[in-house]
């Protein structure tokens, strides 16, 4: 039960906020700015894990 309850938690993370996010590092990265990059990772990275617990 625990395990399809994460799955379900997961599987509604909106596509867009993922896209988004994923350009927002891009454009970081690009920008020779990894600072600002790995913030980036870093914040998405525990959104999503908070998201699944």
């Amino acid at each position: 039960m625990i395990i399809s309850n994460k799955a379900g938690k997961c599987n509604g993370l909106n596509p867009h906020f993922l896209f988004n996010s994923l350009h927002a590092i891009q454009g970081t990265v690009n920008g020779n700015n990894s600072s600002e990059a790995n913030n980036y990772i870093s914040d998405i990275a525990s959104f999503m894990r908070n998201g699944i617990d």
